[in-house]
């Protein structure tokens, strides 16, 4: 792991293999859990300008985060931090996942 703790919002790489690329991961679960686990919560990102929706999360650069397709994975999966989510998009992001996956 390159960088600072997992926070919601960062978009962290994470490698899957030594022949595959790292491939982009957005941190959803909430900071407090970040720190206490070693575990974290993440959301696929596609590599795709897809319409912004009440299921995704624009990355810039990277494509949308699909909020539906959730995973665990554990903390040393995570490889480097390459971008996040500003701030001020943070709560309709909690907003979203709350509609995906209940209050």
């Amino acid at each position: 792991m390159t960088g600072p703790a997992p926070r919601f919002g960062d978009v962290w790489t994470i490698k899957h293999s030594l022949v595959l690329p790292p491939e982009p991961r957005l941190i959803v679960s909430a900071d407090d859990f970040n720190e206490e686990f070693r575990v974290i919560l993440t959301a696929r990102i596609k590599d795709v300008d897809l319409p912004e929706d009440e299921l995704t999360e624009p990355i810039r650069g990277y494509g949308a985060a699909l909020l539906y397709m959730i995973e665990w994975l554990p903390r040393t999966a995570l490889h480097e931090l390459v971008t996040a989510v500003p701030a001020d998009r943070h709560d309709l992001l909690g907003q979203r996942l709350r509609l995906a996956f209940g209050p």
